[in-house]
């Protein structure tokens, strides 16, 4: 998550308890999930629409109970 105030940007870890990240740290983080193929850059901390944060919500939420096997009702 990123914030913006007047003179700087703070990227803030919402997974790891509310952080400050730095673009270092940042970095990490996309080498520990991609093993160094992805470097950090700007475009990566654009916001995103409402409609794209809904989709990724409900892909994860889809995830969750494929992953357990409890599908809800209606997709039974």
């Amino acid at each position: 998550m990123k914030h913006v105030s007047n003179d700087r940007e703070i990227v803030i870890d919402a997974f790891g308890l509310g952080r400050i990240l730095t673009p270092n740290d940042c970095q990490e983080l996309l080498d520990k999930i991609y093993n160094g193929t992805v470097s950090m850059n700007a475009s990566l901390l654009q916001p995103m629409e409402r409609r794209s944060i809904l989709t990724r919500m409900l892909y994860n939420l889809k995830g969750v109970y494929t992953q357990k096997e409890q599908y809800p009702r209606p997709f039974q």
